[in-house]
């Protein structure tokens, strides 16, 4: 009773501005939890675009710059005239560096792909001039 007796004793202003206060401080810690909940949902979103959202554009590169490397790898295979296989390696030339600038924009560097294209091309010419002498 006692500490229901010193609430009793004390001003309705007193009362008043102690409720407000504690009304305002509870309000401050909500907004301070709140805005750094927000930050770090903002670098988690950001985060998230850059490591899931953004590679997905480079996939599509990808695909399509492999797909246009089997076509020329195909052509290069079928044709036995050098000019038209200079010409062929010079746009498999071009559809690797593609390739490549997709791989090093997702940070991924797959030398033994470029590797194997490399003797494919070797081997393309090689054919072409052994077939043409």
């Amino acid at each position: 009773m006692n500490g229901d007796a010193s609430l009793e004793n004390m001003k309705i202003r007193v009362k008043l501005i102690t409720g407000f206060t504690l009304v305002l401080a509870l309000l401050l810690i909500v907004s301070v939890v709140s805005i750094v909940s927000i930050a770090n949902m903002s670098n988690t979103a950001e985060e998230k675009y850059e490591y899931v959202s953004l590679p997905l554009s480079y996939i599509s590169t990808l695909y399509d710059t492999l797909g246009e490397q089997q076509i020329i790898t195909r052509d290069m295979a079928l044709y036995s005239d050098q000019a038209k296989m200079d010409e062929l390696s010079d746009q498999l030339t071009a559809e690797e560096t593609k390739f490549e600038k997709a791989l090093t924009a997702m940070g991924v560097r797959l030398r033994p792909i470029q590797t194997r294209l490399s003797r494919i091309r070797i081997w393309s010419k090689n054919t072409v001039r052994t077939t043409t002498t």
